[in-house]
């Protein structure tokens, strides 16, 4: 058995397919489990309920901007800032981009 408040670390690794292993300063124990919903399920109530998580989860939480990449064309995509809205101002988000590139990487750092 694993108490909870012992729990050190909680991740997914790759000894079989959809596995998790979870460890306290004595033990470690890996779970097998049937599909990523319940990998992912396990890791986050695991989590939540352990002192992993080290505080309480946000409170009045607003995702404003997504900063997102494109594989096929290399480039970044960027949602919810005004100048961008898909309402034919790809032109205004080209010439963001060119003037500052590391835009993406600074929004991702605030």
């Amino acid at each position: 058995m694993i108490y909870l408040a012992d729990v050190t670390l909680i991740d997914r690794v790759e000894l079989k397919p959809y596995c998790l292993v979870v460890e306290t300063k004595d033990r470690r124990m890996w779970l097998s489990l049937k599909s990523d919903e319940e990998v992912y399920g396990w890791k986050d109530d695991i989590y939540a309920r352990s002192p992993l998580m080290g505080f309480s989860n946000p409170v009045n939480f607003q995702h404003k901007i997504h900063v997102g990449f494109d594989p096929t064309t290399g480039n970044f995509t960027v949602s919810g800032v005004p100048c961008c809205a898909s309402n034919g101002s790809d032109v205004v988000l080209a010439r963001f981009a060119r003037e500052m590139p590391e835009a993406p990487f600074r929004s991702l750092r605030t």
